[in-house]
């Protein structure tokens, strides 16, 4: 597996995705890790890697990687992400290990880390997670000035790459029919992420508390809970007065963590273990704009029998949840009574709580996409 992150659960969403293929695949074959880090990672973090894989790091501190931005960006037609990642010596060590052990197929993760297989003569699972097509052009509907050009630039370098992808020695994954729909027909296939169901630790909060989970620092996240507070959360408190909102996860920008202790909401940051941090909930929200990818909160918060309101951005995915723990409400005043709504029935609360905590368990428990993988690794190998 060559990855330009280095894999954790609980973190990234790619490097959580990227964590839980280790996992899951390692019992059926003999994997190796060859991974592009800006700082090493700790030795806690290491060892946990290392139980699945044999570990092989290259660094490139950020100043190398924006320098090749500025410079292989202006000189090549590369999406400037590819050069953030870009790497002699990664490409150097998947070829010298494949020298070595004679491997069967190269799985990539996310499309950033490609070259370093391409010159392998090997067939290649690019594990992409989200279509940068989609990802990129979100960006640049919300940027301005040099950046917006920038991202100008990149969303067609992005989407001219995609088109390229695939054929009977690349299969492509996805997390959504979304992003299957920007890659040429039976390119992509759609493996949605899987979820742990965690062990019901924590109890119910005795007070209504929503709750907003995620890689903070994400933009979509940011955009999502800074507009959920903005145009939501006034009309919740008013049919809800005891109503508090929790926002947790990775990196909350400033502008995030100046709510906190602001009108019954409190932002807590990073955890150690966000099932516990959502779990007291009576309702997790997913006001999300962008639609591409999978959005983890939603598969945490029902695991963790949590009842979700969810705007219909994610609804490809979890629609079939509708009634089983899941609500699809378009964000603004729908949004914010299917919330209130929610804080008005604890026992309401705790029937949709264990229905959604059944649906995630059948439908995405690791297991059935460690399959779906499997399954490509060896129509791949065959071809």
């Amino acid at each position: 597996m060559v990855a330009g992150r280095f894999p954790l659960p609980n973190r990234n969403g790619d490097a959580t995705v990227c964590f839980h293929r280790l996992r899951g695949l390692s019992e059926p074959h003999d994997l190796t890790l060859a991974c592009l880090v800006e700082t090493p990672p700790s030795a806690e973090d290491l060892a946990n890697v290392s139980r699945f894989c044999e570990v092989k790091l290259i660094r490139k501190p950020r100043v190398r990687r924006l320098l090749d931005v500025a410079t292989r960006g202006l000189v090549t037609r590369e999406p400037l992400q590819v050069a953030y990642f870009h790497s002699h010596a990664l490409n150097a060590l998947a070829a010298n290990l494949h020298r070595r052990t004679g491997f069967d197929l190269a799985h990539v993760f996310m499309l950033r880390a490609r070259p370093a297989a391409i010159g392998l003569g090997l067939p290649i699972l690019l594990d992409v997670n989200d279509s940068q097509t989609l990802a990129v052009s979100h960006r640049r509907k919300h940027a301005r000035g040099l950046r917006a050009l920038a991202l100008e630039i990149e969303t067609g370098r992005v989407a001219r790459l995609e088109q390229t992808l695939g054929g009977p020695r690349e299969k492509v994954v996805v997390l959504s029919a979304r992003d299957q729909a920007c890659f040429r027909p039976g390119v992509a296939e759609v493996v949605p992420m899987g979820i742990d169901i965690p062990p019901e630790t924590a109890k119910r909060s005795t007070e209504p508390l929503v709750v907003f989970s995620g890689n903070i620092g994400y933009y979509p996240n940011t955009e999502a809970v800074l507009a959920f507070v903005r145009v939501c959360w006034a009309e919740i408190r008013r049919a809800v007065p005891a109503a508090r909102l929790r926002i947790v996860g990775l990196a909350p920008p400033p502008a995030v963590t100046a709510l906190h202790g602001q009108d019954g909401i409190e932002v807590l940051g990073e955890v150690r273990n966000m099932a516990e941090a959502i779990a007291p909930a009576w309702v997790s929200i997913a006001p999300m704009t962008v639609s591409w990818g999978m959005h983890t909160k939603v598969l945490e918060a029902m695991a963790s029998r949590v009842p979700v309101v969810a705007t219909p951005a994610c609804g490809d995915i979890f629609g079939p949840a509708s009634g089983r723990g899941l609500t699809i409400a378009a964000f603004g005043p729908d949004f914010a009574g299917a919330v209130a709504q929610a804080l008005g029935d604890a026992a309401e609360v705790e029937r949709l709580g264990e229905a959604a905590r059944n649906f995630v368990a059948e439908r995405f428990a690791w297991t059935v996409a460690d399959r779906r993988i499997e399954a490509l690794y060896q129509q791949l190998v065959a071809a």
